[in-house]
């Protein structure tokens, strides 16, 4: 089976669709979290996981379920990936250095709601770097200053992006090996 990928635009429009008050780069985060927490759970699972969080009182149409679906199917592929080759799905780097830092910090608030939803944050086992790991996406998310675009900021935004996307992978792994049930 080939995987679909699917984009931020393309992302963005379906939730713009629904309806629903939430980036892209945080839905995304929340999938991610939710995986890397090691919830073992189906895409339809996790698309009404999602959709549960989301607050959706709206009836999610066949195409919108079926995209939802495939960005779980992408997170997990890209989390399981031998390579490493997981991406953050955030605005490309043909947006402002201003938004693409506000995405960021939506991705990794909805990465520690997905992290949080899958009932890790009261898993004492955590190791001590997990959890510093943790309360440095807490701080990424909260994040509100409005960086302006120079070379400076944009080096510091690609290893702020690389660290964040290797966190992910880093949680994925220690979770990953205990299991939640």
């Amino acid at each position: 089976m080939v995987l679909r990928l699917v984009g931020f635009e393309a992302l963005s429009r379906c939730l713009i669709e629904l309806g629903v008050p939430h980036s892209a780069a945080e839905v995304h985060g929340l999938i991610t979290g939710l995986l890397a927490a090691g919830a073992r759970i189906s895409s339809k699972e996790g698309r009404a996981a999602v959709s549960e969080w989301l607050g959706l009182e709206v009836v999610v149409t066949a195409s919108h379920a079926e995209l939802l679906e495939e960005v779980f199917e992408q997170v997990a592929a890209g989390l399981q990936d031998p390579e490493l080759n997981f991406k953050l799905l955030l605005p490309d780097e043909e947006a402002s250095i201003a938004l693409r830092t506000q995405s960021l910090g939506e991705w990794c608030g909805g990465f520690l709601a997905g992290f949080g939803l899958a009932g890790r944050y009261q898993n004492s086992d955590l190791s001590d770097d997990l959890r510093e790991l943790l309360a440095d996406l807490s701080h990424i998310a909260n994040l509100d200053e409005d960086v302006p675009d120079d070379e400076e900021n944009e080096s510091d935004l690609v290893e702020i992006f690389e660290y964040v996307r290797l966190s992910a992978l880093m949680v994925f792994a220690e979770c990953s090996s205990t299991s939640l049930h």
